[in-house]
C-alpha cells in the first residue's frame, strides 16, 4: 500500500477461488472462469464464456498523468461525461482505476463495454451478442472480470515507438460499422 499526497492506493492480488483461473501478459492480469477458452497476448485478447465472446485490449494512455491530482482530473472527466448517461455504469475496478461501462444498441447487435482508465494505461472490454437477454445476463461476468484487472508493470507502447493501430485503436477499427462502443448512445 503506497500513501501520496493524502490519497491511500493499493494494488491487491486477488487469489483465484476454485472456479476462477489467472490469465496475464507483461501489463496486467485478470481472474477468468475457470471453464472459459482465454486468450491471451499483449495487445489484448478474448474470453470464451458459453457462446459469447468478450474482446478485451490494451493501448496507450493519451494524456499525460504524472500525479494524483492529473488522474483526479479524469475521474472528474468520465463522471462528468457518463453520469448523466441512462445506459451508463462508473465503475471502481481498484484505488488507481475508474472506468464507465456503457450498453448499447446498433443494427441488431447488442454490446456492453467498459472502460477502465488508469495512471498507466487503457483497457477496454467489450461483450457484443445479437441477443440481448444473453449480453445482459453475461453484462455481471465482464464486471466482475474488468475488476479483477490488476496492473503488473509496462506502460503500453508500439514496439517501433510509431502510432500505429494498436491495442483499442485496432480493436475499434476492426469494426467496420465505425461506432465507437464506448461513446455515448445516440
Amino acid at each position: 500500500m503506497i500513501t501520496r499526497s493524502g490519497y491511500v492506493f493499493s494494488s491487491l492480488f486477488i487469489e483465484p477461488t476454485k472456479d476462477q483461473k489467472v490469465i496475464e501478459n507483461k501489463f496486467f492480469r485478470l481472474l477468468v472462469p475457470r471453464n472459459s477458452v482465454a486468450t491471451i497476448d499483449d495487445d489484448g485478447g478474448t474470453i470464451k464464456i458459453a457462446d459469447s465472446v468478450i474482446e478485451f485490449a490494451v493501448a496507450e494512455l493519451p494524456i499525460k498523468v504524472d500525479n494524483e491530482e492529473d488522474y483526479l482530473k479524469i475521474y472528474k472527466l468520465i463522471l462528468s461525461e457518463y453520469l448523466p448517461d441512462d445506459n451508463s455504469d462508473i465503475i471502481i475496478a481498484n484505488s488507481r482505476m475508474i472506468g464507465s461501462g456503457m450498453r448499447e444498441s446498433k443494427d441488431n447487435v447488442h454490446s456492453f463495454s467498459i472502460l477502465l482508465i488508469s495512471t498507466k494505461n487503457q483497457y477496454l472490454f467489450k461483450l457484443s451478442s445479437r441477443d440481448r437477454r444473453q449480453m445482459i445476463s453475461f453484462k455481471d461476468e465482464v464486471t466482475q472480470i474488468a475488476k479483477s484487472l490488476v496492473e503488473t508493470g509496462e506502460i503500453y507502447v508500439s514496439e517501433d515507438g510509431s502510432r500505429k493501430n494498436i491495442g483499442l485503436a485496432a480493436m475499434l477499427h476492426a469494426n467496420e460499422g465505425g461506432f465507437l462502443s464506448i461513446g455515448k448512445s445516440e
